[in-house]
């Protein structure tokens, strides 16, 4: 197999396999999966690497060739390698819009919580007098 079809068949499967781990990612935040989450984020990250290596070898093969009269050119990204891209490109955006949604609630959760244990805690109010239940806290607290 010339090196032009193997290379694109090695980046089809590659952009296949990333596909795939991005709506598995995308699964795994909607359901809060963190295992799944960070095992996909290791898994995108090896194909990416992998995507990297087969674009130096098609350039470097470009290089190479250059000047020659190779009877077949090397990968040009076809319709098909568009349409996985763009797949890829759209899954990423939801699913860093579903990480950002998360990361918010968690905040607002985060400075729900935090709020609640100040207002709590005050035996007295921004006018010094106590609030209504300070001797359930005082008694709480002992």
């Amino acid at each position: 197999m010339p090196v032009q079809a193997n290379s694109a068949r090695q980046i089809y499967e590659q952009l296949d396999k990333l596909v795939v781990l991005l709506e598995l990612e995308q699964e795994a935040l909607k359901n809060r999966q963190f295992d799944t989450i960070n095992t996909c984020a290791k898994d995108k990250e090896i194909a990416l690497i992998g995507l990297e290596k087969l674009e130096q070898q098609r350039l470097q093969f470009i290089q190479t060739h250059s000047g020659s009269n190779e009877k077949q050119p090397p990968f040009e990204a076809d319709e098909r390698a568009e349409a996985l891209l763009n797949r890829c490109r759209e899954l990423n955006t939801i699913n860093g819009g579903i990480v950002e949604i998360s990361r918010q609630f968690n905040q607002r959760m985060l400075e729900s919580i935090l709020d609640s244990n100040i207002s709590e805690n005050k035996l007295y109010d921004e006018t010094g007098n106590k609030p209504r239940n300070s001797h359930r806290q005082v008694v709480a607290k002992i």
